[in-house]
């Protein structure tokens, strides 16, 4: 038990754990590195997307 008797849980605002803050969401953005020179962008959806320096297709960082 907590020193105010508190043990975890549901804190009565539907959060658990989080000192009344709203859990971080994921990120939304992809970031994708270009294998050859690493130049790297982001973007907020699934595209294909190729590096002009290079000319080869960059892929998406896990």
């Amino acid at each position: 038990m907590g020193a105010y008797g508190w043990t975890g849980g549901d804190n009565g605002n539907g959060l658990t754990g989080t000192k009344g803050k709203n859990p971080k969401k994921k990120s939304s953005t992809r970031k994708y590195i270009c294998p050859k020179c690493g130049n790297s962008v982001r973007a907020t959806k699934d595209v294909n997307i190729a590096c002009l320096d290079c000319l080869l297709q960059m892929v998406k960082e896990e």
